[in-house]
C-alpha cells in the first residue's frame, strides 16, 4: 500500500492523471516505433513502451475500480509488468550491439518468469504462491486501495526483475563509457 495510503484525495487524482498520461503516451509512443523498425532496437524499444503502457493503465483501473473482486482482476492483469525489466533487457542487448546474445533459449528462459506469475495470478495456483489476503484497506478514503500479502514467488520474481534491470543498466552503462561519443546523450536519456 505505501504512499498511496498516506495521500489526500488530491494527489489521488494526480497520480491517477499521471497513470493515464503515461499508459496513453507510451501506448502511443510505441505505435509510433513500430512504424520505424529500421532503427536499431526500435522494435524491441516499442515493446517496452506498450507493455509499461498498458500496465499503467491497469494500475489505473485497479485504482478506480471501487470493489475487492474488480480491483483483483485488474490487479492479475497489472502481472504484465513484470515483462518489462526482460523485454527492457533485449531492447538494451540489441541496442549496443550485443543482439546475438539474443538466442531463442535466453530468450525463453528471461520470459519465463514474468510468464509463470501472470498465470500464477489470474489461477491463483498454486494458492499464495504469488499473494494472499487480498483485501480493501480501510480508511483509504475516496479511492479504497486494495492490500495483500506477497507470497513468495512475488518475492523472487521482484528480485529477478531487479536483477535484469541492475544488468541491462550495467549494460548502458558500458556503452555510455566506452561508446561513441555521438551516442553519449541517447545513452544517457535510457539511463
Amino acid at each position: 500500500l505505501g504512499i498511496l495510503g498516506r495521500m489526500n484525495t488530491g494527489n489521488h487524482f494526480l497520480l491517477l492523471a499521471w497513470l493515464l498520461l503515461t499508459g496513453s503516451t507510451s501506448t502511443a509512443l510505441a505505435i509510433y516505433i513500430w512504424t520505424r523498425r529500421a532503427s536499431r532496437g526500435a522494435k524491441r524499444f516499442g515493446w517496452v513502451s506498450m507493455v509499461g503502457g498498458i500496465w499503467a493503465l491497469f494500475l489505473m483501473a485497479e485504482i478506480l475500480t471501487p470493489h475487492l473482486p474488480g480491483k483483483m482482476i485488474w490487479n492479475d492483469l497489472q502481472t504484465i509488468g513484470g515483462f518489462v525489466p526482460p523485454l527492457f533487457l533485449f531492447f538494451v542487448l540489441d541496442y549496443t550491439d550485443r543482439s546475438g546474445w539474443l538466442k531463442p533459449g535466453l530468450i525463453a528462459a528471461f520470459l519465463t518468469p514474468p510468464l509463470l506469475t501472470v498465470i500464477s495470478a489470474f489461477l491463483d495456483f498454486p494458492p499464495g504462491w504469488t499473494r494472499s489476503a487480498p483485501r480493501i484497506e480501510e480508511g483509504a478514503g475516496l479511492l479504497p486501495l486494495v492490500t495483500f500479502t506477497y507470497g513468495p514467488w512475488s518475492i523472487v520474481a521482484m528480485i529477478f526483475s531487479a536483477l535484469v534491470m541492475v544488468a541491462s543498466l550495467a549494460l548502458l552503462f558500458d556503452r555510455l563509457l566506452y561508446g561513441a561519443k555521438i551516442y553519449r546523450l541517447q545513452v544517457t536519456s535510457l539511463i
